[in-house]
Formats: C-alpha cells, sequence, structure tokens
C-alpha cells in the first residue's frame, strides 16, 4: 500500500512538471514571435530588405548582406532600438565589397605649335607615359615637350601608335593629334602639297593592321600682303590691271568675269588666291568700283583695307562726281568709298592786271605726290623722260615696300629752269620724313601738306626746302599727332603693369582647352603687350600663369607653368629681351573669383603680370 502512495506521488509530481514546461514553452515562443515581428517591421520600414532577423528565445540575429558599412549600422541600431533590455542581438551580417573602379580607356591629345608641343589625356602608368616622352625624343629631339598626362587608365595604347602620332607631329610644324586604342587622328597644316602627300604616306605605311588612321592635312593659301587690286584707265578708254588678289578660286573666277566685262580684253589667268583681305563683299566693291571708273575718262582705282579709291585724271564735273558717290554710296558693310582728283594741268598762279597767265602754261612740268597706307601715288609732268626716270627710281628707294603709283609722264621742255628739277627730288625726299601726307609742285611753288610726330623735325623741314629751294615759295602745313606722341611714352613699371594688366583684362590670352597651345585670337593681344613693353624700358615683369580648380592641384600647376611659359615665348619672338621676363605658373591657388560658376572659373584661368622677384632677375 505504501509502495502503491509513493508510486501515484511520483507520477503526480511527474505530471506537474510537464506542465510547466509546457507552460514555458508556450511563452517562449511568444516572446520570439515579438521579437521577430519587432524586428522585421523596423527594417521594412527603413526599406532594407536586405536584412533578414532570426530569434532564438532572447538572442536575435541579425543576417544578410549590407550594401555599405554605413546602411548596416543603420540596421543593427535599429534592430536594437526595437528590442527589449533582456533581448541580446547578434550580428551576422556581412558588407557587400564596393565595386572596382572602372578605368577610362587611354586617351592623348597631342597639339604643337611653332614653340613646344603639349600632351594631355590619359595614359595606363608611368611605362607608357615614358614610352610616349621616348618616341618624340627620337622623332623630334629639338621640340619642347609639355607632358600633362594622368596616369589613370585601363591598358591598351599600343606603343606603335605613339611611335606614329609621334612622327606625324614631329612632321607637321602645326598638327593635332588624337591617339585611342586602335584609333590616330591627325589635322593639321602642311607647308606645300607635296610636303603633305609625303607625310600622308609615311604615316600610312607604318600603320599596323586593324588600325584606323585619320589624316587631315591641310595646305593653307599663301598670305598676300598688300591684299590690293588696282587698275588704270588710259586716256584712250583701254584699262590696264597693275595687281590684283582674291580670298577664293569662286571669288578669283568671278573678278575675272568682272574684269572682262570692264573692258580688260586681255584679261589675266585668275587673280592669285590668298589670305590677308578684309572681311565683307570683296568682289561686290570691286564691281561698283569698275562701275565708277566708267564714269571718268581716265583715272585709277585701287582697293584695299576696306578702302576703294577712284583717283581721276583731269577735271571732274560735278554730275559725274555725284554719280560716282552714289555708287560708293552702296559699297558693301565695311567697304568706304573716296573720290580723289588730280587736275591734267595743275592749277595755275592766279593771274594779277601786271602778270597775265602764260598761254604755254600747260606745257610746263609739274608735279602732285601722295603716300599714306595706301601706298605712293605720282602724278604729273617732268621736262624729260629721264628726269621722269630719276624721280620714279627716287621714290622706289625713299619709299621702299610701299605700292608705288606712277602716273609721271614728260613734255618737251629743255628750257626748263634746273631749279624746278632740283625742286621735285626735294619734295619727294621730304615727303618721305612724314608718315602721311601730300605735295603739289608748280614752276613757282610747293606745297607740301601731311602729318608728322616730332614737332621740331616740321620746322626743319620748312627751312630745308624754303633754303635750297630760292626761286620757289615754299609752303608747309604739317600737323603733329599728339595722341601718337603721348601713346609713345615710356612707362614707369608700376604703369607698365598696370596698363599690361588692364589690357589682358579685356583681352584674355587664350589657350586651347587643357593645354598651352595659344589660339589664333591671342596674336594680336600679345602684339599689343609686346609694344606695351617697348614702352617700359626698365621693367623687368613676371608671367603669372593661373587657373581655376578644377582637375587635381599638380596638374593645374604644371599647366599654368606651362601656359606662363608660352606666353613668354612668344613675346621673345616678338623682340622682349629675355632679362626681361620671367614666368611662373601658381596653379589654383590665387583665384580672383569663385570657382563654384564658369563665370567665376573662366576669370580665374587667366595670364596675370607682377614685377619679377630678385632672384629672377
Amino acid at each position: 500500500m505504501t509502495l502503491l502512495r509513493v508510486s501515484l506521488l511520483l507520477i503526480l509530481i511527474g505530471l506537474s512538471g510537464l506542465g510547466a514546461i509546457l507552460t514555458a514553452r508556450a511563452i517562449t515562443a511568444e516572446v520570439e514571435a515579438v521579437l521577430r515581428e519587432r524586428s522585421a517591421a523596423a527594417l521594412k520600414a527603413l526599406g532594407m530588405g536586405w536584412a533578414e532577423p532570426s530569434v532564438d528565445g532572447f538572442r536575435v540575429s541579425l543576417r544578410g548582406e549590407a550594401p555599405d558599412r554605413d546602411e548596416q549600422a543603420e540596421a543593427l541600431a535599429t534592430v536594437a532600438l526595437v528590442l527589449p533590455e533582456a533581448a541580446v542581438l547578434i550580428d551576422r551580417t556581412t558588407v557587400r565589397p564596393p565595386p572596382q573602379p572602372v578605368l577610362p580607356p587611354p586617351r592623348i591629345e597631342i597639339a604643337r605649335n611653332a614653340l613646344a608641343v603639349t600632351f594631355t589625356g590619359r595614359l595606363p602608368g608611368e611605362p607608357e607615359r615614358q614610352a610616349l616622352l621616348d618616341a618624340f625624343a627620337k622623332a623630334a629631339p629639338s621640340l619642347t615637350v609639355h607632358p600633362l598626362i594622368e596616369l589613370r587608365a585601363r591598358a591598351g595604347m599600343e606603343p606603335l601608335m605613339l611611335g606614329i602620332a609621334a612622327k606625324a607631329v614631329a612632321g607637321v610644324p602645326q598638327a593635332h593629334v588624337i591617339a585611342e586604342p586602335g584609333l590616330l587622328r591627325i589635322s593639321g597644316l602642311a607647308a606645300t602639297e607635296e610636303e603633305r602627300d609625303r607625310i600622308m604616306a609615311a604615316i600610312a605605311s607604318d600603320a599596323p593592321d586593324g588600325a584606323r588612321i585619320d589624316i587631315d592635312l591641310r595646305v593653307p593659301p599663301p598670305i598676300i600682303s598688300p591684299f590690293v587690286i588696282a587698275l588704270v584707265k588710259m586716256p584712250g578708254g583701254g584699262l590696264r590691271l597693275e595687281t590684283c588678289a582674291a580670298r577664293s578660286l569662286e571669288e578669283a573666277e568671278r573678278l575675272q568675269a568682272l574684269l572682262a566685262r570692264a573692258g580688260l580684253y586681255e584679261a589675266p589667268s585668275p587673280c592669285p588666291v590668298g589670305l590677308g583681305g578684309p572681311p565683307g563683299d570683296w568682289t561686290g566693291a570691286i564691281d561698283l568700283g569698275l562701275a565708277a571708273l566708267a564714269l571718268v575718262p581716265q583715272g585709277r582705282l585701287h582697293l584695299t583695307h576696306g578702302l576703294l579709291r577712284l583717283t581721276v585724271g583731269g577735271s571732274i564735273d560735278m554730275q559725274t562726281r555725284d554719280e560716282a558717290e552714289a555708287l560708293f554710296l552702296r559699297l558693301p558693310n565695311g567697304f568706304q568709298g573716296q573720290i580723289v582728283a588730280y587736275p591734267s594741268t595743275p592749277t595755275a598762279p592766279q593771274a594779277t592786271d601786271t602778270e597775265p597767265q602764260s598761254p604755254d602754261f600747260a606745257e610746263r612740268p609739274w608735279l602732285t605726290a601722295s603716300f599714306d597706307r595706301d601706298g605712293v601715288i605720282l602724278a604729273g609732268r617732268m621736262p624729260s623722260q629721264p628726269t621722269a626716270d630719276a624721280l620714279s627710281a627716287l621714290a622706289s628707294a625713299r619709299f621702299p615696300g610701299e605700292v608705288l603709283s606712277d602716273a609721271v609722264t614728260h613734255v618737251d621742255a629743255p628750257d626748263t629752269d634746273p631749279t624746278w628739277q632740283t625742286a621735285s627730288f626735294a619734295a619727294i625726299e621730304a615727303l618721305a620724313l612724314l608718315p602721311e601726307g601730300r605735295l603739289e609742285l608748280t614752276d613757282a611753288r610747293l606745297r607740301l601738306s601731311g602729318r608728322i610726330d616730332d614737332p621740331a623735325l616740321a620746322g626743319q623741314i620748312h627751312r630745308a626746302l624754303a633754303g635750297a629751294l630760292p626761286g620757289i615759295t615754299v609752303s608747309t602745313a604739317l600737323t603733329v599727332d599728339l595722341p601718337a606722341q603721348v601713346a609713345a611714352q615710356p612707362l614707369s613699371t608700376a604703369r607698365c603693369l598696370t596698363r599690361l594688366n588692364g589690357h589682358v583684362a579685356l583681352h584674355p590670352i587664350r589657350f586651347a582647352p587643357g593645354s598651352a597651345v595659344l589660339e589664333a585670337e591671342a596674336e594680336p593681344v600679345l602684339d599689343e603687350i609686346a609694344q606695351l613693353l617697348g614702352r617700359c624700358p626698365v621693367a623687368v615683369v613676371e608671367i603669372g600663369g593661373h587657373t581655376d580648380s578644377q582637375g587635381s592641384e599638380g596638374l593645374n600647376e604644371r599647366l599654368s607653368t606651362a601656359r606662363a611659359n608660352a606666353v613668354r615665348d612668344a613675346l621673345l619672338l616678338r623682340g622682349i629681351q629675355l632679362a626681361r621676363l620671367a614666368a611662373r605658373g601658381y596653379g589654383e591657388i590665387r583665384p580672383i573669383a569663385s570657382n563654384k560658376t564658369e563665370a567665376g572659373r573662366e576669370r580665374n584661368r587667366r595670364i596675370a603680370f607682377a614685377p619679377a622677384p630678385e632672384e629672377t632677375r
């Protein structure tokens, strides 16, 4: 009996323990469900679908691959926030490895001008950079090289292509080359067509199989200076062409047709084609000039620098002048007309009651001459042909390089006073001393007018002519160009630097993007700078190169140095002494405007002038 009770007691105790265990398990399952629900809801609210919570009692494990460490930390912190203090958070997450950077393909841009070669672009590493430099050292050892290259690119640039690029740039004084894997683009200017063909053949023969090489070498037209068209209409009505020029082959053919229509039956082959002509409708201006020339019995038509001048031999009546001026009013934009009448006989001295006009005055020698930017024009009559030839030879010698229009004839006047012949030669000598002027000479009077730079020289010319020509009345009207004198005065160093910086602020020195190659529009700016430096005899200036903040600091410093050196070299070619110039690149460290806007960055990309440091002098 006792044994039975003990057994029943043990059974009852066992049954009560089993109930407790079952109750504990139910509570744990409920807790786990709550922790899992809270964790999942928090992760879902953050949009972190990559994280997956798992719960074992009060232990919450977080698994999954986070896109980055910041999101991993945010997920753990958020889950920890929603868990009770009794819960334990276990981090079993990982972080996705960052993507490997995709390097851009290699690309090199090479620009050459008369002074140097500039590389810009990217290469895989130092071996490729050195291979490019070695190729240029072999192909063009005399060229200065500015290698502004980034070493950050995929592999794939063939060394042979770099060698071909070096040969192309070495053979073309003005070249631009773009080298990419399997592709080479070469453009530039060749001196002659034969030189262009030779370079193209040499490049094509070196090209590897499968490589694409695009070559665009042009032969520029020659520069024609002065760019002039000049015709003379003879007293009999025939036309004589002195010189002509055209800006294109089509323009030359149109000029030939215009001249033939105007009566130049022995029309030459098309006028020479070249650079140097003024902008605007060149042939349209000539067409109107030929129409004006047709109105007068004899004269000369001369067009250059946008100025169309009709020089009429003999008197011109008011109706003819009005008709010619009406034609000139229709000239294209950029052109203007001028009518100058030289009488077939000079104006005779005013007759008086005691000095009647001589009936043979028309047969006496006379001379008119003018000198301006269009050249020298002579007209008149000499007492003999040898005297006329000697006067023309003197004018050619005293006005070297100028266009000489000689309409001097001769009359048989052997009894002419020798003083007049001396006066004609002295008048030409005096005219050659002026920047521009005009003279008229008859048997009794010499008139000289024009512009002069030195006031003292005006008096000297008048006294010399009056003393050498006692039988001729000499009158001079020479005006002094005060603005030109002021513009030629020397400047102190401080004023020189102010002028230089003011000039480049209004007219910036432009470079090709990312290089030290000067743009064509920089040439006239550099001419003005050289003229200003010529007025600063004691100034020693530093040419400072500056960039914006785009790009690496080291690259910007190298680029600014190359640009400062390019400006210095350009000024050396314009005659400025090396001892007066220093060059330094400052990169991006001295901005004068914000680099956050394009306008500010453009202002920061500049050349500036400052006093040269003592150690550079």
